[in-house]
Parts: structure tokens; sequence; C-alpha cells
């Protein structure tokens, strides 16, 4: 495994369509906490260490204020899959 230390490509706003801003809406998502840019750079340490990559880019270790170990997927422009699969795959049960 490799780990890069190249800050990676994050957009600062995502479009979505109505399809996905539905399922955003939907009261479980509601329920979850979305994160906040500032908030992942802390967490990952300006996403530093990279744990892995998949269909939709890489995957970065972090850990959370309240100390919980977590991965941060980033959807990569150049990914296999669109967004409403990173969507659906972020926001699942």
């Amino acid at each position: 495994m490799r780990l890069d230390s190249a800050e990676p490509s994050i957009p600062s706003q995502i479009s979505l369509s109505e399809e996905q801003e539905a399922v955003l809406s939907d009261t479980t998502v509601q329920m979850s906490h979305c994160f906040t840019l500032a908030e992942l750079e802390d967490t990952t340490e300006r996403f530093q260490k990279k744990i892995g990559f998949g269909g939709y880019g890489p995957v970065y270790y972090g850990i959370t204020k309240d100390g919980v170990e977590v991965a941060v997927k980033v959807l990569s422009s150049d990914s296999h899959q669109g967004k409403r699969e990173f969507l659906n795959e972020v926001c699942a049960e």
C-alpha cells in the first residue's frame, strides 16, 4: 500500500439531481452528521494517510475530535462510478 501526501482535488460544491436531493432529504440521512470540509481536513490531518483506493477514488484514515476512527471516501473526478452510486454508498444504513 502506498501512502501519498499529495492533497486531493476536492470539489467545494457538488451539484445534485432532484433524485439525489430526495435521497438526502430522507429522515435517516437527516439524522446523520454531515461534515464540513474543514472538519474533514482536521479529522484526516489534511488527507495525509491514504489507506486505500476504490471505484470512487481515494480513502483516507482519520480520527474525529471525539476519538472515533473513520475512513473518509473522496469522490474522484475520474471515478469509474457516478455521483449517484457514491451517494447511495455513503448514505446507506
